[in-house]
């Protein structure tokens, strides 16, 4: 980048550096995607056991929810409490390893609210069990 440059050389003075705003958005994007793969690996391998209906994921009326609410609450509340430990500066380790924190609090919070509080809305019973 050219202010970069510019910085570099003493030219303009600056506190941001292009190195330190790319990993910031990293960490949070990172921190937005663990949940969603803890979340879909829990489904995959321990609430459907490896058996996806394929054209039902496309049926308006198939055996999938509209929406599924174990799976938005899952990726809610992880997210949710990484933004708090982000700005109130506390548990900044939360922030820090993210990806793991969140992908392991969306696993489990999809696996106990998808067995326990949602259970219909996960998916109805396969036709061919």
């Amino acid at each position: 980048m050219g202010w970069e440059l510019l910085r570099k050389l003493g030219l303009i003075q600056s506190d941001v550096s292009v190195e330190s705003i790319y990993s910031n958005w990293l960490l949070s994007y990172s921190n937005l995607l663990g949940p969603i793969a803890g979340i879909m690996i829990v489904d995959y391998f321990i609430i459907k056991k490896q058996n996806i209906h394929l054209i039902d994921i496309y049926k308006v009326d198939g055996i999938y929810p509209k929406v599924n609410r174990a799976g938005v609450v899952s990726f809610v509340l992880p997210v949710i409490f990484t933004a708090f430990c982000l700005i109130t500066k506390t548990n900044m380790w939360v922030y820090n390893y993210g990806w793991f924190v969140g992908s392991a609090l969306g696993a489990i919070i999809y696996f106990f609210s998808s067995k326990h509080i949602f259970q219909r809305d996960t998916m109805k019973e396969f036709a061919w069990d």
